[in-house]
């Protein structure tokens, strides 16, 4: 299994095969999730999971990206 991005609201045939690996289970797992929940990072924690997001909630996972990529807590 694998953490990817998908758009299941696709709106033209782009979309529809859009289909982007972000990484393994296993990997997401071992490496990331133990960074995710030191940091408390909510929506970063649901990739496990599956979680669906709007074009609103976009900055929110991008900055808590940031946050996993140096490991600091945003104020």
């Amino acid at each position: 299994m694998a953490i990817s991005a998908q758009i299941f609201d696709a709106h033209n045939d782009f979309e529809k095969q859009l289909y982007i690996p972000v990484a393994s289970l296993s990997f997401f797992r071992e490496c990331w999730l133990p960074g995710v929940q030191s940091l408390g990072l909510r929506w970063t924690e649901l990739f496990e999971s599956g979680v669906d997001v709007t074009e609103k909630e976009l900055p929110i996972i991008l900055e808590e990206l940031d946050q996993l990529k140096s490991g600091q807590i945003s104020t």
